[in-house]
């Protein structure tokens, strides 16, 4: 039989919450978007219809992903509608984790794929 035991004196528990996640212009990566570029016709949104969302998968590492449309930035093109993109990562150091009971530690990361914050 295999299996593992685990010592839970010695067990840490960490949560992670998300205070904020800025994208301002909405970007995906290589030069997509999933909102109409400024000057550019996307008859192909709906109005009132949210043609951006992102998710959060955390773990140590944090995966933004985005659901919805897929455009080109620059020619406006449709690329894809109702896909799942990655859109950035972010690494969480643990060098400046505190294993006291309620002590807190807060950080700003920056993504490494296009920079988000």
């Amino acid at each position: 039989m295999y299996g593992f035991q685990t010592n839970t004196t010695s067990a840490a528990t960490m949560r992670l919450r998300l205070i904020s996640y800025t994208n301002p212009t909405l970007g995906l990566p290589d030069g997509r978007t999933c909102v109409c570029p400024t000057g550019k016709s996307c008859p192909y949104l709906q109005q009132g219809i949210p043609s951006c969302m992102f998710s959060f998968t955390m773990a140590i590492d944090v995966f933004v992903h985005h659901l919805g449309v897929v455009i080109d930035g620059a020619t406006a093109q449709l690329e894809f509608y109702n896909y799942v993109i990655h859109v950035d990562t972010f690494v969480v150091s643990l060098a400046n984790y505190d294993a006291s009971v309620g002590v807190s530690v807060s950080t700003t990361a920056k993504g490494l794929l296009q920079g988000t914050t």
